[in-house]
């Protein structure tokens, strides 16, 4: 990064800022149709996916909780926040474990999302690509304190709302236009239209 930084900021990249714990390999063998759910990325990509199930425990590294900050980065790649109860970790998925005394789990969030899209130009792979860990934990990120973190992250929902608003708003207005055109065509095929 040749950017200059603002007051305060530093250049530090994306392995400094937590911990990212990869899920573990469960076997098809092992699910079952009751349990806790394990998380696969289909699970994270679509809320409507079924979920596969474990009844047994497993090591606690594995176990997420509502909260938590996951990042798929094989197949597809997303930052989510886990907020849908207890569940397993599967492969292919990290769990963060947020360095808080950095870097607030809302900013690391945002900025992950954003890493993503340059990440995604080094993925690996030609039918499933994925990151590797050494180019994941390595790329730069560029790092405010923890109270512009705050303000940053402040604006940020502040002006995805007003996105979201506007996003309902077209697609109420689209319904309008469709419902017209209708109504058009209604009149043109019935003489409406065209009557004096």
């Amino acid at each position: 990064m040749s950017e200059q930084l603002p007051p305060g900021w530093a250049q530090t990249d994306i392995g400094t800022l937590g911990r990212y714990v990869n899920g573990r390999g469960f076997k098809e063998a092992e699910w079952r149709p009751s349990g806790i759910p394990i998380i696969r990325i289909q699970n994270l990509n679509n809320e409507q996916a079924p979920f596969n199930y474990s009844d047994e425990e497993h090591e606690e590294r594995y176990r997420v909780r509502d909260g938590d900050l996951l990042i798929a980065w094989a197949a597809s790649l997303g930052v989510y926040r886990w907020n849908r109860g207890p569940a397993w970790l599967n492969q292919h998925i990290f769990r963060v474990e947020v360095e808080e005394r950095a870097v607030s789990k809302d900013f690391l969030h945002y900025s992950l999302k954003h890493a993503l899209d340059g990440l995604y130009a080094r993925t690996h792979g030609s039918g499933m690509v994925h990151i590797k860990r050494g180019p994941f934990e390595s790329h730069p990120l560029m790092l405010p304190p923890l109270p512009e973190q705050e303000r940053i992250v402040s604006k940020i929902d502040e002006l995805f709302s007003a996105i979201e608003a506007g996003e309902r708003a077209l697609e109420q207005v689209r319904k309008l236009v469709e419902h017209y055109r209708q109504s058009v065509l209604k009149a043109a095929v019935t003489g409406e239209l065209t009557r004096a």
